[in-house]
C-alpha cells in the first residue's frame, strides 16, 4: 500500500514523491521522540513542529505544466513554483482574510482572463522569492465570467501589494497589466510590465515605494 500510494501521487509530478517522503520521514521521527519524551512542555514543542509542517505542505503549490486553476480560499501564505500553461491562480477568501502567493519560479499563462484572479479578500499579497524569475501572462481577448469586467493579467477586487526580492515579470496582450480595484502598492523586488493598456492601476490609490 506504501509502494502504491507513492506511485500514484507521483504519477502525474515525481516531485510529490519527495515531498511524501519528506512528510512520511519526519511523522515517524516525531511519533518516536513523542514515545521517548516523557516531558510535558517537550512534547508540546514537538506536536507544534509537525502541525507546522504539515501546514506548509498544505500551502505549498505545484503547478505542473497544464491546464486549470489553482483556487485558493483561505487566508494563509502560499507558494507557488511550476508552470500553467493555460491556466489561473484564483484567490475567493472572506472579506477579512488576508492571502499571501510567494511567486519562486512561476510561469503562469491565461488564455482570454486574468493569470491571477483576486475575486474577494481583504488584501492579497504578491511577492517574488529571493532569486526567483517569474512569469505572469495574459493572451487573447478578455471573456468575462462575472460581472467585474476583469482586464488585467493580475486583476484584483482587494488591496493588492506587490513585492519580494526577486523578478516579477507580466504582460497583457489586449489589456492592462496589473490592476487593484481598490488600494494598490508595489515595494521592492523588480517587476516588468509589457500591457496594451496601462501598467499598474489602482482605483483607490496607486502607491510605488
Amino acid at each position: 500500500l506504501f509502494l502504491l500510494s507513492l506511485v500514484f501521487y507521483g504519477w502525474g509530478e515525481p516531485v510529490y514523491i519527495l515531498v511524501m517522503l519528506a512528510s512520511i520521514t519526519l511523522a515517524y521521527c516525531a511519533g518516536v521522540a513523542l514515545v521517548r519524551l516523557l516531558d510535558g512542555v517537550k512534547r508540546s514543542r514537538w506536536i507544534i513542529c509537525l502541525l507546522c509542517f504539515a501546514i506548509a505542505q498544505y500551502n505549498f503549490a505545484f503547478l505542473n505544466d497544464s491546464e486549470g486553476s489553482v483556487r485558493i480560499t483561505e487566508a494563509g501564505t502560499y507558494r507557488l513554483t511550476g508552470t500553467l500553461t493555460n491556466g489561473q491562480v484564483i484567490v475567493e477568501a472572506s472579506d477579512d482574510a488576508k492571502v499571501k502567493l510567494i511567486l519562486d519560479g512561476v510561469s503562469i499563462r491565461c488564455e482570454g482572463h486574468a493569470a491571477i484572479y483576486a475575486i474577494s479578500a481583504d488584501k492579497l499579497i504578491i511577492a517574488s522569492a529571493e532569486g526567483s524569475a517569474n512569469v505572469v501572462e495574459s493572451v487573447g481577448e478578455f471573456v468575462q465570467t462575472d460581472d467585474n469586467n476583469v482586464d488585467a493579467a493580475i486583476f484584483a477586487k482587494c488591496d493588492l501589494n506587490l513585492n519580494g526580492d526577486g523578478v516579477l515579470g507580466v504582460s497583457c496582450e489586449t489589456g492592462h497589466g496589473v490592476v487593484s480595484k481598490d488600494d494598490l502598492k508595489v515595494k521592492d523586488g523588480t517587476v516588468s510590465i509589457e500591457a496594451a493598456g496601462q501598467g499598474l492601476s489602482g482605483k483607490d490609490s496607486g502607491t510605488i515605494e
